[in-house]
């Protein structure tokens, strides 16, 4: 993901505008990599501002699919609307 996911100008922006980053090592990590599940790496966890778990992505997603899903969390869509038809709506107005 760092080669393709993250290296994209309108990723970076979004994560950059709207969210806090972490990595963790798991390795030095254990106890985080066991509390959050992560049974496979990359797994990002998205969490309010309280800590408040809203959901993960496992695994890697192409740089397209990560920006929906950060777009779909900053924009608090995932509050009212499934995933699906959040991407449904979105490539209907392209």
């Amino acid at each position: 993901m760092d080669k393709e996911t993250f290296t994209k100008k309108s990723v970076i922006k979004e994560m950059t505008d709207n969210f806090v980053c972490i990595a963790v090592d798991t390795d030095k990590q254990r106890n985080l990599q066991a509390e959050y599940g992560a049974q496979s790496l990359p797994t990002f966890w998205f969490l309010e501002s309280d800590g408040q778990r809203i959901n993960y992505l496992p695994g890697f997603a192409d740089a397209s699919v990560f920006l929906a899903v950060l777009q779909y969390l900053s924009s608090d869509s995932y509050k009212t609307v499934e995933f699906g038809d959040y991407m449904k709506k979105a490539t209907q107005s392209e």
